[in-house]
């Protein structure tokens, strides 16, 4: 009798369980499509289209990386995404509207763990670290 409860038991955890994670609709939680990496925007990414400004080109491209990703409890202030071009902090992620493609080489999103670990705790959002071929003004 306790093997056919617990036989049942498993066997309605089974079913919930995939049912469960269908439901939460987020959208990072997504696998990169095959042969891209989710934390890499590369070169040949960024001429496959004409964009606009680097904006655009994450929206399209990888679009989570801008989500907001839960409360900040270590700071009373919510934070943002922060931007780095060629090594030095440019700004939160509203700097990469105007921000021009052309020169760009790769875009790196750098989660929030590991940039609050590098920079400290105003960068638990995460860091988006564009590398350029040379200067990039907006």
């Amino acid at each position: 009798m306790r093997h056919l409860s617990a036989l049942r038991l498993l066997l309605a955890l089974a079913l919930v369980a995939p049912a469960a994670s269908c439901r939460s609709g987020r959208r990072d939680a997504r696998p990169a499509p095959a042969g891209r990496r989710a934390d890499l925007i590369t070169l040949d990414e960024l001429q496959k289209r004409a964009w606009t400004d680097l904006y655009e080109a994450i929206v399209v491209l990888r679009l989570n990386w801008l989500n907001r990703r839960g409360e900040d409890t270590l700071n009373s202030a919510p934070g943002e995404v922060q931007v780095f071009l060629d090594g030095a902090h440019y700004g939160g992620w509203g700097t990469l509207h105007g921000m021009p493609v052309v020169g760009v080489t790769s875009i790196q999103f750098i989660d929030g763990i590991t940039a609050a670990g590098r920079w400290g705790l105003g960068y638990s959002r995460g860091v988006i670290w564009v590398t350029s071929s040379r200067k990039v003004e907006p």
